[in-house]
């Protein structure tokens, strides 16, 4: 069952959290109590796994005889573990169809909406907006394309998502509307959060949001933090300990779950970007956003993250405690440069492989604890940051992953919008 962040308020299934995101205060949901994991689940199957994790959360909800079908269709890709070296291993989020570690939530999310609708029997057409720095927007898109009923509003910042990134964002056309807005990924969130609760726009058309601030979007991504702890643990004998790219902290937020779940999890780590709001709270325990900047890592370009109400909601009464199994680090630019650099080299610290800037973050982090033992968590595949990446390699293009070569060629379709929500508005309508 889901409470909002306060703890107050009616408590709500999880189809009804799903829908409303939010609660009548504007509050997010949280779990009103984390059900622990009495034994090792099934690890043979990622779906078998998902149905153990997840049912206590599922308890006389309208969905819960469908949570096998659900888990079955939405996590039909891989999640390999690569070892890096002895004390090293890298958790590899990226082959789902978009190659992105949003895929598995963005999935999930498609499945139980797609249930809902058919359980439901309406015939209006359901409005899923998402705001995007990068790769939620086309995990959102590819897990909703083309299902009956709905529609995708994907609102990403111009000039700040690269050029793989756009292109998997504009070149769905169908069911899939694509805003590229004149303003800062922070912007886009804006616009979402006010287009949520505008009066015209519900009227048209039912409406709700694929961002991380929805439930459905944070409880799958579970998934992976167990599945790699309980076989470190199989492995090693020992608690599993995370670093994990961060930006909007849903992938952090569903780590700090995981472990409340009892999955065999130790202490967990944030990489950030130049973009400082979480590293400064741990520093300070005093949260206060920041104006985004762009970076290399532009995905976690986030300067006020949606997902610090839920870590905030956790260690409420216990913030230092929050310091004693977790960190934030902050990583510049030219860190980020040095990290992918070293990474790619065979010999010494390097590991031989290419990252995406993102998850080397990650190992930058990782850089500054060498007697430890940690898993790296990889959040997209390298060649959807041609730009980054190209010229470290000498000017080499990286090969695309055989689901986005198909997807590239398509015709771009999107337009181009102030970030105003009047002109948003209006180009929305236009679409519906």
């Amino acid at each position: 069952m889901w409470i909002d962040s306060l703890g107050k308020g009616p408590v709500r299934a999880f189809s009804e959290a799903l829908r409303l995101n939010r609660s009548e205060e504007g509050l997010l949901f949280v779990p009103k109590e984390f059900p622990l994991i009495k034994e090792t689940p099934p690890l043979s199957s990622l779906p078998d796994l998902a149905v153990s994790l997840f049912r206590p959360f599922f308890r006389g909800d309208i969905l819960e005889p469908h949570l096998p079908g659900i888990c079955e269709r939405a996590f039909n890709f891989s999640l390999p573990l690569k070892r890096l070296d002895k004390l090293t291993t890298l958790l590899e989020l990226f082959h789902g169809p978009t190659h992105a570690f949003k895929d598995v939530g963005a999935r999930f999310l498609a499945e139980c909406e797609g249930k809902i609708s058919e359980l439901e029997a309406h015939d209006i057409n359901k409005l899923i907006m998402v705001a995007t720095s990068g790769d939620t927007g086309a995990a959102v898109a590819s897990a909703f394309y083309e299902k009956p009923l709905f529609k995708v509003l994907i609102l990403f910042p111009k000039g700040q998502v690269s050029k793989r990134q756009k292109e998997s964002l504009t070149r769905w056309g169908g069911n899939i509307i694509s805003f590229e807005i004149e303003g800062s990924f922070d912007d886009c969130q804006g616009l979402v959060k006010q287009l949520l609760k505008d009066k015209e726009v519900k009227e048209r058309v039912k409406i709700t949001s694929a961002n991380s601030i929805n439930v459905g979007r944070i409880l799958p991504q579970t998934l992976y933090y167990a599945y790699a702890s309980y076989l470190n643990e199989k492995e090693t004998g020992k608690k599993a300990n995370f670093i994990i790219p961060s930006g909007n902290m849903g992938n952090s937020i569903a780590c700090f779950w995981a472990r409340e779940m009892g999955c065999p999890i130790d202490r967990i780590y944030l990489s950030t970007n130049a973009n400082k709001a979480v590293s400064n709270y741990y520093e300070t325990l005093s949260y206060s956003p920041c104006p985004s900047i762009k970076t290399l890592a532009n995905a976690m370009d986030v300067g006020d993250p949606n997902n610090m109400e839920r870590l905030l909601s956790l260690y409420k009464g216990r913030e230092n405690s929050l310091r004693e199994s977790s960190k934030a680090v902050s990583v510049s630019d030219e860190e980020i440069q040095k990290t992918l650099l070293k990474s790619l080299e065979n010999k010494g610290e390097g590991w031989g492989v290419l990252l995406c800037p993102h998850t080397a973050t990650a190992a930058f982090v990782r850089s500054l604890f060498p007697d430890d033992d940690f898993i790296l968590v990889g959040t997209a595949h390298p060649s959807k940051f041609d730009e980054v990446l190209s010229p470290l390699l000498g000017g080499k293009e990286l090969p695309l992953p055989s689901g986005l070569k198909t997807l590239v060629k398509r015709t771009p379709k999107f337009k181009t919008i102030p970030a105003d929500l009047g002109i948003v508005k209006q180009a929305l309508l236009q679409e519906l």
